[in-house]
């Protein structure tokens, strides 16, 4: 009897490569065609086409959709824009006569100090979570098809 599945799954993995971390989340749904949504942030969009080609390896049809994280564990300060900052903060305590204290956390906040490059690890570990992801998913649409099976030929003795 050829093989039955499910056409409802769920799987997470996750992924690491040259200081990013990723996680994925893969849902797969009933749908009479194949239809993709992926869900990243808008600093990693670029990954989109990626994404939609591991899932259109992996799935003939159905809805799937992939939720990706990346986090970079290795940002790099933007000393000229922090300098920038430093500069307005120091002009404007001297302007208006008064003591702006400035943290270092603080600084890190301001847009532009602290940058995440991006390059091929992000794409190494988001591919990696996103493949461990659709891999648990099909692990479960294939134990559920297997269950639906058997309750199906235990309804039909003919079918046995």
């Amino acid at each position: 009897m050829k093989q039955v599945l499910s056409m409802t799954g769920y799987g997470s993995g996750r992924g690491a490569c040259a200081g990013f971390r990723a996680s994925a989340e893969a849902r797969c749904l009933n749908h009479r065609y194949l239809d993709v949504s992926v869900n990243l942030s808008r600093e990693y969009a670029g990954l989109e086409q990626a994404v939609r080609s591991l899932v259109s390896g992996f799935a003939g049809r159905g809805r799937v959709e992939i939720s990706v994280a990346v986090n970079n564990y290795n940002p790099v300060v933007d000393k000229r824009m922090a300098e920038a900052y430093m500069r307005m903060v120091g002009g404007m305590s001297g302007k208006f006569g008064v003591n702006l204290n400035v943290s270092a956390r603080d600084l890190m906040a301001f847009p532009g100090v602290l940058e995440t490059p991006k390059g091929r690890g992000a794409e190494k570990a988001a591919s990696t979570a996103v493949k461990e992801a659709l891999e648990a998913a099909g692990g479960m649409k294939r134990r559920e098809g297997a269950r639906l099976a058997k309750d199906l030929c235990d309804l039909d003795p003919i079918g046995r």
